[in-house]
């Protein structure tokens, strides 16, 4: 299974400060340990300054070979006047790498998705992840079947 993790908004507040950086990472960590058979691929828009191998520093070492790849980043012409964009960033990377398995987003854009979309684990952009959000994320992983 495939995560596409945002971090403003889920690993921290946004807007964040320096004290609340990546504050929520040792609560998604934790929980990623427990789910050995999901991988992860960085939606953040961090990914548009960063390489997958600086993306990866941010975690833990014994997480980091799960960070397998970032999303592309459209083009501004094809998201300027669309809705939906991290969808669709989303959509393009599981089609550049031929992907069939189940996915899920964990992000605190929710306009950046259809409207209620099921592959979709909201975050509170002002709070990020919470035990709540945690929960609601493991029932997800549950409904594929996927639980480790």
């Amino acid at each position: 299974m495939i995560l596409f993790l945002d971090f403003d908004g889920v690993l921290h507040p946004s807007p964040n400060k320096i004290s609340t950086e990546f504050s929520a990472l040792p609560l998604f960590e934790n929980w990623l340990r427990k789910h050995d058979h999901i991988n992860l691929v960085i939606s953040s828009s961090w990914r548009d300054v960063m390489s997958v191998d600086m993306l990866k520093a941010i975690f833990s070492t014994d997480l980091q070979d799960r960070i397998i790849d970032k999303c592309p980043t459209l083009p501004f012409d094809k998201v300027e006047h669309e809705a939906h964009w991290r969808y669709k960033e989303i959509i393009e990377w599981i089609a550049i790498n031929n992907y069939e398995g189940p996915w899920l987003a964990l992000d605190d854009a929710i306009d950046a998705f259809p409207e209620r979309h099921p592959n979709l684990i909201a975050c509170k952009q002002n709070i990020g992840l919470t035990q709540l959000v945690i929960e609601r994320l493991t029932a997800k992983v549950l409904d594929y079947g996927h639980l480790s």
